[in-house]
């Protein structure tokens, strides 16, 4: 569990036993979050900012994670279009994020300039030869793509704000949540005998309500969790494990995995019999998560560093694959279109003349082009019959 916490990218001040599961109010427990619920909803926000967030989001996040709970939700208020700091983090990312994309276009539209009025070599296109990879509707990744920059700035830059703040309880597949009906619905899917007694009555109708509230609504997901504990349990359960036996052990550790996952809420307990299961969880877990505040701050500290690292490796790459397209580019054209000849960089069309018969070159019969078109000695004119081009190897 320790690891869980550190993973989980969870903190909170020590001083929180003691934290309780009951909510103000009559209403039933599972419709009002609890201190203890709302403490573990903040920091399982900070944690997906931390884990999806830009570099002023998580520095945000993880300052926030070392604050006073008060504090830490104030930080994580969901009313994020009032100018929080969270949502002015968000706000410098996606700035920072469209700043680093501009820079690596100028970058990429660069690179074209130094080819600009070269006349373009044989074997390329007027687009292939002059344009980089990625910018001409070629079907290819620039180089920035190809070093993961680009989508990288992306992310950052299209990342929906809302998307932050969506519930993080894992949610039941089709296949459990059709296992539940089948289980529940006959225990709990119509209204209770009102001829029964007052207390059977009473938590029929606290059954029924909380079969229908695990079933998910506006903002919430059916809890995967809580289909765990409703199917191994035969339905809700109405006894729990004595504190002190192992079956209570494991039920806490339970627990503790559920918040570990962001299942930041209570068990659904219409028949409040896991009361200490769930305070007992809830205590160690903040305990757990406080004394492991110094290595979380290590770890979050260095996956910054390495992020860091990370982006400016790839752009430098980046930069190096397209400084290098350009020294290609510019030797090919060199190669190109620089005199040929028999130990020259070029292989550019060169007129041979015969030194044997002075005034005489090496001349295609009719400036033709077709294989096996003889070739005569002729006067030395520099017409289109005369160029030719050296080739290696064999023939």
């Amino acid at each position: 569990m320790a690891a869980l916490a550190v993973l989980a990218g969870l903190a909170v001040q020590p001083g929180l036993a003691g934290l309780g599961a009951e909510p103000a109010g009559d209403s039933y427990p599972w419709h009002q979050d609890t201190t203890a619920e709302q403490l573990r909803q903040d920091q399982c926000l900070m944690a997906d900012v931390l884990r999806l967030g830009g570099t002023s989001m998580t520095t945000t996040a993880q300052d926030g994670l070392n604050k006073t709970p008060g504090q830490l939700h104030t930080l994580a208020n969901r009313e994020h279009w009032q100018d929080t700091a969270l949502s002015t983090a968000y706000d410098k990312d996606k700035a920072q994020a469209a700043q680093d994309r501009d820079t690596i276009n100028a970058l990429r539209d660069a690179w074209q300039k130094p080819l600009n009025g070269l006349d373009t070599p044989a074997g390329f296109t007027e687009t292939g030869f002059h344009w980089p990879p990625g910018t001409s509707n070629d079907g290819q990744q620039s180089f920035y793509e190809q070093t993961g920059l680009t989508k990288w700035i992306s992310d950052r830059f299209w990342k929906n704000e809302e998307d932050f703040y969506k519930d993080s309880t894992p949610a039941t597949d089709a296949a459990t949540l059709k296992a539940v009906d089948a289980l529940g619905t006959p225990r709990y899917g119509s209204d209770p005998d009102p001829g029964l007694p007052r207390d059977e009555r009473d938590r029929a109708l606290a059954e029924q309500d909380a079969f229908t509230w695990m079933h998910g609504g506006l903002g919430r997901s059916a809890g995967a969790d809580d289909a765990r504990i409703f199917l191994a349990s035969g339905g809700f359960p109405r006894t729990a494990p004595q504190p002190d036996s192992a079956e209570f052990r494991i039920a806490v550790e339970d627990l503790k995995s559920r918040y570990a996952s962001c299942a930041w809420r209570n068990p659904i307990d219409p028949d409040s019999v896991l009361g200490d299961v769930t305070s007992t969880a809830a205590t160690e877990w903040q305990q757990e998560i406080a004394s492991q505040a110094t290595q979380r701050n290590q770890i979050l500290t260095a996956d910054k560093d390495a992020v860091a690292a990370l982006a400016s490796g790839s752009k430098t790459l980046g930069d190096l694959l397209g400084q290098s397209w350009v020294a290609d580019r510019l030797a090919r054209w060199q190669d190109f279109w620089s005199a040929g000849g028999t130990g020259t960089v070029g292989d550019a069309p060169t007129v041979i003349e015969v030194h044997a018969a002075q005034g005489k070159c090496l001349d295609v019969e009719g400036a033709k082009k077709d294989s096996g078109t003889p070739v005569q000695l002729y006067t030395c004119n520099g017409s289109a019959a005369q160029p030719a081009r050296p080739a290696t190897g064999s023939t």
